[in-house]
């Protein structure tokens, strides 16, 4: 049968039992980052903005030569973001600040 418009497909979920603090949607970081926009398109543009720095950040960091060789060759591949900003983009965060709940599980993995 159809789920209905008022179903809950999260609450039986074992990560939302154990992680009740993660957002289930990208516009909820806007609660713990109000850098991040509240509007589900805004937001998950945002995420892609996000994994883009990310991911250049994690060539730059393997290879800083090769990295400028590459930038060097390609000068679109860096599109519009800077070495600054791509050097400055950090991880997202695994729980609200100041929430402790779990921090002993998260600090083992």
């Amino acid at each position: 049968a159809p789920l209905g418009d008022d179903a809950d497909i999260h609450a039986a979920t074992s990560h939302r039992q154990e992680s009740r603090n993660c957002p289930l949607f990208l516009e909820e970081y806007h609660e713990w980052d109000p850098s991040w926009p509240d509007d589900g398109q805004e937001a998950l543009m945002h995420f892609h903005r996000w994994r883009h720095l990310h991911d250049l950040q994690i060539v730059y960091n393997k290879s800083k030569a090769k990295f400028k060789a590459l930038t060097l060759r390609c000068p679109g591949i860096l599109s519009s973001y800077t070495v600054e900003e791509i050097r400055g983009v950090e991880d997202l965060p695994l729980r609200p600040p100041g929430d402790s709940e779990n921090e002993d599980e998260i600090a083992a993995d």
